[in-house]
């Protein structure tokens, strides 16, 4: 349930491909510099938006294009 309402099984299942998508792949990305270890915030927030975007399966864009029509 989502705010007190039932999730369609639509978005339940694309939820589902997008939180399995995160959990597979995603990471912290790190450079190296004259010797030290820095976080690359842009390389790192990339990825987890690929990261998602993996997770998903046709059905589930299809889903989303026919929510934006409604």
């Amino acid at each position: 349930m989502l705010g007190g309402k039932k999730m369609a099984p639509g978005v339940k299942d694309a939820m589902v491909h997008l939180a399995s998508g995160v959990l597979k792949n995603t990471g912290v990305v790190t450079t190296q510099v004259d010797g030290k270890w820095y976080v690359s915030p842009l390389r790192t927030y990339s990825g987890v938006l690929v990261s998602l975007l993996q997770g998903l399966q046709p059905g589930d864009i299809d889903y989303f294009i026919s929510l934006a029509k409604k």
